[in-house]
């Protein structure tokens, strides 16, 4: 007799692409749950990035707007997400 939930699962293999959006979910709602834990990673993840981007605005938002004729954002939000992608990478090596 199987044991409970067996039925439920899946019956591919783990590194198939039919459980990736499941293995996803799970593994990020383990993250999101420690990280609201700590009030300083919740800070660091949400704030940072976002003061960042308001202050490259400020910065060079007028600047970057006359030379290219677009809105300096475009070009930030892609600078800060490989920022913050290689600081979490820094910091989860840490951990």
């Amino acid at each position: 007799m199987p044991p409970p939930g067996a039925e439920a699962r899946s019956t591919a293999p783990e590194n198939s692409w039919r459980n990736l959006v499941p293995h996803t979910l799970l593994l990020a709602g383990r993250i999101v749950r420690r990280w609201s834990r700590d009030p300083a990673t919740m800070t660091e993840t949400a704030l940072v990035p976002i003061a960042f981007l308001v202050t490259l605005n400020i910065v060079f938002g007028d600047g970057i707007s006359h030379v290219t004729g677009h809105n300096a954002l475009f070009g930030s939000v892609p600078l800060v997400a490989m920022v913050a992608a290689t600081q979490g990478a820094t910091v989860g090596g840490w951990a």
